[in-house]
């Protein structure tokens, strides 16, 4: 049972990097290069929310890191 949602993960993975990657310029929608960087710190601190569920000391030093860069 277990093959059988690594093969079907593994399919629709497949068929959205087919999909992602076939798409031309004209599919695409031009954005602002601060749009770009917000979303992508967004991503970021999302990701690492995620991953250190069980840790948020390890938030608040990225947190604070990020302050002090601003």
């Amino acid at each position: 049972m277990e093959l059988f949602y690594v093969v079907v993960f593994g399919g629709l993975a497949a068929v959205v990097a087919t999909l992602e990657l076939s798409k031309t310029s004209k599919d695409r929608i031009n954005t602002s290069p601060a749009f770009n960087s917000f979303k992508n710190n967004y991503l970021v601190v999302y990701s690492l929310m995620m991953g250190t569920d069980s840790n948020p000391d390890l938030i608040f030093i990225f947190l604070a890191q990020i302050s002090r860069k601003l």
